[in-house]
């Protein structure tokens, strides 16, 4: 991984995506266009994303998965692990059309038992609406 600078922010560069967390608190995956998804990749994600945390807070994320041509179907269990559970608030996936987002919905079904809770978006205004509604509550 190689930390660069995004908006006087700094951004860590994966294989495949870029890391980073806003101004605003929310803490931003953005995939390469046309990149294949691995297990290993998501793992350097998570990595990035432990190094970017606020002791003690966990992290609302906005994982946009609209430039991902492909993921193998191991690829998405990482965000099921107990690292991953204990530094997260929510997650909001971004895709791209409908269709994408029902193939999503396949890796992460809304359960109101969840140790988070996910949602998936087409619109990234949207995302980021309901990504704020959690910013002051402490979970």
């Amino acid at each position: 991984m190689k930390t660069g600078v995004l908006d006087n922010i700094n951004a860590i560069e994966t294989r495949s995506a870029r890391v980073w967390c806003r101004k605003d608190g929310i803490v931003v995956v953005e995939f390469k266009e046309g990149v294949h998804v691995q297990v290993e990749d998501n793992l350097e994600i998570q990595e990035a994303r432990t190094s970017l945390l606020a002791e003690g807070k966990k992290q609302s994320v906005l994982v946009d998965t609209r430039p991902i041509k492909s993921s193998d179907s191991n690829a998405w269990k990482i965000f099921e692990s107990p690292e991953n559970v204990k530094n997260t608030k929510v997650i909001a996936f971004l895709s791209k059309r409908p269709v994408e987002k029902q193939l999503l919905t396949f890796y992460f079904a809304e359960d109101p038992n969840a140790s988070y809770q996910t949602r998936l978006f087409t619109s990234q205004p949207k995302a980021e609406e309901w990504l704020n509604l959690f910013a002051r509550i402490e979970i």
